[in-house]
């Protein structure tokens, strides 16, 4: 058996097949990440340049200590990277330090590791399968919240930005408009705008507490606000009209999505029926002959086929979920 599990071949497809899963869960291809960073960075290059970054975040709380001593700190150190993976868990609502979740995933990865070298495998495939499976599953579960959280953000979005066309028919400035919706919109939004809110009142910008913002919610809805209200400073006009047409629009395309959901749903369904039908099967057949599925666990030949059949089924469902997914 473990001459079997140890054969790098199979490992590099369960690798494989592993990968792929993942990859059809996380949203969006590097290089649709890439594109849509350039084009955002022309669009706004002009505003951008007046609301230059200044980590304003330090000036309302202090980077939150770590936990775990001087390993935490070494690392926060030696990756300067780790800012992104807090912007990350920013988007997903999490208040969790860089450097504390990567200390932690180590240990886990270690934990698992000793268990699978106990459980009979090889200490480098041992090592390899813990780490692809804490950190693939780390980066599953973040995409997972980012999604959520997301999904709410855009529900309540049209509603918060009614509320600012009706104070600014009021005649109340933006600024307090915004800090209006911090008091009168459910989370996440109002959390965002209570920070952006609270930025204002420590002296910086409303452009630049609104471009900070969008460092936590990374949607096109949200930067259309914002460019909206950035503009309208800059050349004037009438934010009421364009706001409400914002509105409008936000509405529609949830509206577009809810629809497209709906006419994908027999394929998402077909996709759940298929993936797990082999499972079914095979959990009947082990419950009404235990010996006949039991060499698929017992003999060597049985674990090459079926770790095959587990990467074709993982590959075979990433494929699936990628072709149901549309992005509107």
């Amino acid at each position: 058996m473990t001459t079997a599990l140890a054969d790098p071949a199979i490992l590099a497809l369960l690798g494989f097949a592993i990968f792929a899963a993942l990859l059809a869960w996380l949203p969006g291809g590097r290089s649709d990440r890439a594109l849509t960073r350039r084009i955002r960075r022309i669009r706004h290059a002009a505003i951008e340049a007046q609301a230059a970054p200044r980590r304003p975040s330090d000036l309302v709380r202090r980077e939150r200590a770590t936990r775990l001593g001087s390993m935490a700190a070494a690392l926060q150190r030696a990756m300067p990277r780790l800012e992104r993976m807090q912007a990350r868990f920013a988007q997903a609502g999490l208040t969790w330090a860089p450097a504390d979740a990567l200390v932690t995933a180590l240990l886990l990865a270690g934990i698992l590791s000793l268990a699978f070298t106990i459980l009979g495998l090889p200490l480098p495939a041992a090592t390899a399968l813990a780490i692809s499976l804490v950190f693939g599953g780390g980066m599953l579960f973040v995409s997972r919240l980012v999604a959520r959280r997301a999904q709410k953000f855009l529900s309540l979005l049209p509603e918060a930005i009614e509320l600012v066309v009706r104070a600014v028919k009021a005649g109340l400035p933006v600024s307090e408009a915004i800090a209006l919706i911090g008091e009168e919109v459910a989370d996440p939004v109002g959390e965002v705008f209570r920070e952006v809110a609270s930025n204002m009142r420590i002296g910086m910008g409303l452009e630049e507490a609104l471009w900070q913002a969008t460092r936590r919610v990374d949607l096109a809805e949200f930067r259309f606000l914002v460019v909206s209200v950035a503009l309208q400073r800059e050349t004037g006009g009438n934010l009421a009209g364009i706001l409400s047409n914002l509105a409008t629009m936000v509405r529609r395309r949830e509206q577009m999505k809810l629809k497209v959901r709906a006419m994908s749903s027999e394929a998402r369904a077909s996709a759940a029926i298929i993936g797990s039908l082999p499972f079914l099967v095979g959990a009947i057949i082990f419950a009404i002959n235990p010996d006949y599925i039991a060499k698929l666990f017992v003999d060597p030949r049985g674990q090459m086929l079926a770790l095959f059949g587990l990467a074709s089924m993982l590959t075979g469902i990433a494929v699936i979920a990628r072709l149901v997914r549309f992005d509107i």
